[in-house]
């Protein structure tokens, strides 16, 4: 009692230091609090005292943090379970996929497929990619007959070119020959001989038949003469003819032979498959380099018939520039590449030229500059069979009127 009215005391005294009108007041100490009422005279008349137990507060406050704790188990729990379920259903599908493709692009094996038997949207992803890879599969194999076929088409083409060649030098050296035998008066010639074999009476008239006879038959001995050779060469390019046809003949079921060849006999034998037309305003010129380069082992009847190919364009760039004095220059060197040994030849001309637009262009297939009734395959078919020898043909020119310079790499052996 004596406290509690030492403290109203304070609380009053307290109360008009402050100069204020008097209120109720609480004051809290511990788990004690003390509350005052005032009086009439609004000093303080009553305190009350209240003993409140701070256990609740405690344990509400123990279960708030047991209960975050909990929350924050819960949810480490469950983000864990997320990410393995996630793991499990999500990315390790999309990685099999994606080593999967990866595979396909290393190794190029259309036949491998995914094994997902999900109906989700990953299993029709990969559902879809089989697909895909199926189809592309199929693709495949339709366009390598496709290629197949067209190669097969693309080496009839070419060696119809390559014949079609080979008969224009016999059919023009038979041309010529033929001109010349008709230009024999074989009528007059006949009756000169009726006459002189009936008897002519004016001597005269009868030393001149006899002449006149004469030189005829010397001329036609010379020409008989004259067409054995020529008939020994056309017999010499029909059986290259053969070789072509064998040589396709062969290509068909194995691989071209290779043989020992001195570069020197196939330019020469190339040179000497010209006609007598296309070879009557050209010269060869031949370099010692040519000689010097020595044997190579190759399919000697198709690099000759590349080289063929290549000097009957040279010479059909003299007759399209009516050029008089056409030259044809070959020279060779061994290089070194790779550690193997390559043929370099350089066979230059100073015909018509080619554009520099064209450079590349003339050894697309259909591309020719000798007019429509020319298929434009030559120079296609021999960068095809060159490349397929693991070499390489390209040309060049400084443009029209400058002539060209084909360049033939191929290995030596």
């Amino acid at each position: 009692g004596l406290k509690t009215a030492y403290w109203a005391q304070n609380m009053a005294a307290n109360s008009k230091m402050q100069s204020a009108p008097a209120a109720s007041s609480s004051l809290c100490v511990g788990s004690k609090i003390y509350k005052t009422f005032p009086d009439i005279s609004g000093s303080p008349g009553l305190l009350l005292r209240a003993d409140i137990p701070t256990d609740i507060s405690r344990r509400g406050k123990a279960a708030l943090g047991f209960a975050l704790i909990s929350i924050l188990v819960a949810g480490v729990a469950v983000a864990t379970a997320l990410l393995v379920l996630s793991n499990a259903a999500i990315v390790k599908p999309i990685r099999e996929l994606t080593e999967h493709a990866m595979r396909i692009g290393k190794s190029d094996d259309l036949k491998s497929l995914l094994q997902f038997n999900r109906n989700d949207e990953i299993g029709t992803l990969a559902s879809e990619f089989n697909d895909m890879v199926s189809k592309l599969s199929a693709a495949r194999n339709q366009l390598i007959e496709e290629s197949y076929r067209s190669g097969k088409a693309d080496m009839a083409a070419g060696v119809m070119h390559n014949v079609r060649n080979g008969l224009n030098s016999v059919l023009g050296s038979f041309s010529m020959i033929r001109a010349e035998f008709r230009e024999i008066p074989v009528d007059r010639i006949d009756q000169a001989l009726r006459e002189l074999k009936n008897g002519v009476s004016d001597e005269k008239r009868a030393e001149n038949l006899r002449q006149y006879s004469s030189l005829h038959v010397e001329k036609i001995l010379a020409l008989v003469e004259s067409s054995g050779g020529r008939m020994d060469e056309l017999f010499r390019r029909v059986e290259h003819i053969e070789l072509i046809l064998r040589e396709q003949e062969g290509q068909s079921n194995v691989a071209p032979p290779k043989e020992q060849t001195e570069l020197i006999d196939l330019v020469e034998s190339a040179r000497d498959l010209l006609s007598e037309n296309q070879r009557i305003n050209v010269s060869f010129e031949i370099d010692a380099s040519v000689a010097g380069t020595g044997s190579l082992k190759i399919s000697r009847v198709i690099l000759l018939q590349v080289l063929s190919n290549i000097f009957i364009n040279s010479a059909d760039s003299f007759s399209q520039n009516a050029t008089e004095g056409g030259r044809i220059t070959i020279s060779s060197a061994v290089e070194q590449d790779q550690n193997a040994e390559r043929i370099h030849m350089q066979i230059c001309d100073n015909g018509v030229g080619i554009a520099s637009e064209n450079l590349i262009r003339i050894f697309e297939r259909g591309y020719t500059t000798k007019g429509s009734d020319h298929a434009g395959i030559g120079l296609h078919w021999c960068a095809n069979t060159i490349i397929a020898m693991n070499g390489r043909l390209y040309a060049e020119s400084d443009g029209i009127g400058a002539g060209a310079c084909f360049h033939l790499i191929i290995p030596k052996e």
